[in-house]
């Protein structure tokens, strides 16, 4: 029956041209409607519309097509209805037939883990090589690192290491400009300098090795000379592809020789180490260079490859550092960008950290020559924007559907989904969130449409799980607070909702404080208080812009400091939140502090006008009371409001006036906005654990600690003149009566992890 109808209908005078619907002034045949309030002979607009439901392969969602989803609402019926032919029996048999069709597809299920999390996302990148192609504009750096509206949120830069150091300078501009916009900025060599080669030549050829040495002094220089310009590498590369001889830049290694470098040379480079960068994964490269004290993110790239999971790399990370992606197809293609969205997706479900594209400004990248974000750089912005730094990857169902594809992530209680529907129709997917409550979800979506780039499409009720409709050839991001309410006013599409409290998942709550509501504590000043409308209750608090202020050497009895103590109901995660105005990174800062924790900075960010941070998550706190301290690091950092968010149960704040309001109760997370408020991108150092994990007692024996620094004070520092920031290998430190020895170049609390040795107690 259905056959013959796809026979008929193309004789109603609309057809296919160049994959449009081509409506013709009038139709050939006319067509009627039988309905309960008679019959209806269609107008041409309608006759149009009954034509796309055939040309579209009976969608079986008449909403995506306009048209005829009024011309059903306004009949207030199913359709019976014919084309005026000579067999009006067949024509009333063949619609009755259609219509009776249009049942809702049934929604695929992709399940949501919330429990069972893997990596952590370092972030998105991409590459700026000034050397070779124009460098980046201070406009284009807004769009590839900002993550207002039109941005694309990225937060890692590549840069390279030329063998030239008279060029050097070519890469500070937009590494200032990224490091400013708080992006991890890491560097590559294509060659080492000729004179250190055995062919003399900066193309093919090989590291001698009685030059290992000084070309890991260069590589030391190169960082120590980006430090002095305002750019502290995040890490740094020894070989950009030593398995690939091309002819241009380029110098080959083997993994021994690489190992070899590794372990006896590159100590003293002052930042995290990259290896090995190969063209795609290689195992065997992995599995030497794994267990190198000396690295710290293993990486590799995408060419003629596939993503591959290590499964026993301890607390080293994975990048994905380099893809040309496609660079013959323009980077507004849609079917191509959902198909380079997907490789995202195939790295990220692998367990990689990090995913860094090749050029961000090409035709065929991020952003296009004309300086405008393309589609492949609004797919990867779904992923950027939202899956932010410090996000956990969450488990989930990968594809529910033929070329529908989903990963998830999560930050304290905030969840986020990114779905791609590669198909040409829309497809409706069930995402069940295994047993947890999830309250209304933030909609997101770009499709190949000119101008729909993660646009605001509203809100969609959650609950234990829910349905929505992925529109074709699109990618969508849904976000929402795990344990929140649900949206009643809203159709969760088949979920029972019966307004109660669900059990399925912990709860979670919220409390704010106003910054300058503590002025009466004594360590407040030299705070001050100053108004701004856009400020929380049009107040903040600031430490005066008197020019090069800073506080080194932060303490419990510094000055300008506040104390918000809050309690908490039950074991918990809480995440820190505080809305800051950081007009420039290098200068605005602060430093935290939980219970007798150590003291924390959180730096190098620059936010657009007020803005809120979540520096980090304190995991597993004890029911009871907390004291969070908040101390001022350098002048014109301006404060506003605290807001401090807990996994479970219930957490108030016992000090200043919460929120907006004079009642105790704690206040509610705000709804999040349509367009995402900028996050912060971590600092370029890990985050140290506020409370270390006590250590086993010492072997026998203790040590002498005389003449050895103590912590939070440092050893080490980046070049001549430049702050004490950390320990390189073998440095030694005093933390808490115990002697610690770095193992490599480290900045995180002593004793915190694995790039530490304790030595013993001090005697």
């Amino acid at each position: 029956m259905l056959l013959l109808v796809h026979q008929l209908l193309p004789s109603v005078g609309s057809g296919k041209a160049g994959g449009r619907i081509a409506q013709q002034s009038a139709p050939k045949h006319a067509c009627w409607a039988i309905t309960p309030s008679g019959q209806k002979r269609l107008n041409p607009t309608e006759t149009i519309a009954v034509s796309m439901l055939r040309v579209f392969n009976f969608l079986p969602q008449p909403d995506r097509i306009p048209t005829a989803r009024s011309l059903l609402v306004r009949e207030s019926s199913i359709l019976l209805g014919y084309f005026m032919s000579k067999n009006p029996i067949l024509g009333i048999t063949l619609l009755f037939s259609l219509f009776t069709g249009l049942k809702p597809a049934e929604a695929q299920t992709a399940s949501i883990y919330i429990d069972s999390t893997d990596q952590t996302i370092t972030g998105f990148g991409g590459m700026n090589f000034p050397r070779w192609i124009p460098d980046l504009t201070s406009a284009q750096v807004d769009k590839a690192f900002g993550n207002g509206s039109g941005q694309i949120g990225l937060s890692i830069l590549r840069i390279s290491v030329s063998p030239n150091r008279n060029q050097w300078g070519q890469e500070v501009p937009t590494a200032q400009r990224a490091a400013n916009r708080g992006a991890k900025v890491f560097a590559t060599p294509w060659s080492p300098p000729a004179s250190m080669k055995n062919n003399g030549s900066t193309t093919r050829g090989s590291l001698r090795t009685d030059q290992y040495d000084d070309f890991a002094n260069y590589l030391r220089d190169f960082t120590d000379y980006m430090s002095s310009n305002g750019v502290n590498l995040y890490a740094i590369a020894v070989q950009n592809e030593p398995d690939y001889l091309p002819d241009y830049e380029s110098c080959g290694w083997s993994v021994s020789q690489m190992r070899t470098f590794l372990n006896n040379n590159a100590s003293i480079i002052p930042t995290r180490i990259v290896a090995p960068e190969t063209v795609h994964f290689k195992s065997s490269w992995m599995n030497n260079l794994v267990s190198s004290s000396q690295v710290d993110i293993l990486a590799d790239h995408a060419y003629g490859g596939s993503p591959n999971r290590i499964s026993n790399r301890g607390n080293k990370e994975h990048w994905m550092t380099e893809h040309a992606y496609n660079s013959s197809v323009s980077g507004n293609d849609m079917a191509d960008a959902l198909n380079f969205g997907k490789e995202i997706h195939d790295f990220l479900t692998n367990g990689y950290n990090a995913y860094v594209f090749w050029y961000i400004r090409r035709s065929y990248g991020l952003i296009t020559e004309d300086g405008n974000v393309s589609k492949r750089g609004h797919t990867m912005a779904h992923f950027a924007k939202f899956a932010r730094p410090g996000y956990v990857r969450v488990r989930t169902t990968d594809s529910p559907t033929s070329n529908v594809y989903v990963s998830a992530y999560k930050n304290g209680n905030t969840l986020v989904i990114v779905a791609i529907n590669r198909n040409t129709s829309s497809q409706r997917v069930t995402f069940d969130f295994s047993g947890y409550n999830v309250g209304s979800l933030s909609k997101w979506e770009t499709t190949q449409s000119s101008g729909n780039n993660v646009s605001s499409q509203g809100s969609v009720a959650g609950g234990g799980s829910m349905t929505n409709t992925l529109a074709g050839r699109s990618i969508t991001t849904f976000r929402g607070t795990i344990g929140g309410s649900d949206d009643d006013g809203g159709d969760d599409d088949g979920g029972d909702d019966d307004g109660g409290d669900d059990d399925g998942g912990p709860s979670s709550s919220s409390a704010s404080v106003e910054i300058e509501s503590l002025a009466e504590q004594n360590s407040f000043s030299p705070l001050s208080i100053q108004s701004d409308s856009n400020a929380s209750g049009g107040r903040y608090a600031v430490w005066p812009n008197s020019g090069d202020q800073a506080l080194v050497n932060p303490s419990d009895n510094a000055g300008g400091q506040v104390l918000i103590t809050f309690n908490l109901s039950q074991s918990a995660d809480v995440t820190f939140n505080i809305r800051v105005n950081f007009n420039n990174a290098a200068n605005d800062s602060f430093y935290y502090k939980l219970d007798n924790g150590s003291w924390i900075t959180q730096n190098n960010t620059t936010t657009s006008g007020w803005s809120s941070l979540s520096p980090t998550t304190f995991s597993n706190l004890s029911p009871g009371n907390h004291t969070l301290r908040v101390l001022r690091r350098e002048d014109g950092s301006a404060l506003d409001q605290v807001t401090l968010v807990a996994s479970g149960g219930t957490i108030s704040i016992s000090n200043g006036s919460l929120g907006d309001d004079d009642d105790d109760e704690p206040e509610p997370t705000p709804e999040p906005e349509p367009t995402p408020e900028p996050e912060p991108t971590p600092e370029p150092e890990p985050t140290p654990e506020p409370e270390p994990t006590p250590e086993p007692e010492p072997t026998p024996g203790n040590s002498s600690c005389d003449g050895v620094v103590e912590y939070p004070n440092w050893p080490s520092q980046n070049w001549s003149g430049g702050p004490y920031d950390h320990a390189k290998a073998n440095d030694e430190i005093v933390y808490q009566g115990v002697l610690y020895r770095a193992n490599w170049y480290t900045s995180t609390v002593p004793g915190s992890d694995a790039s530490w040795t304790r030595v013993g107690t001090c005697d």
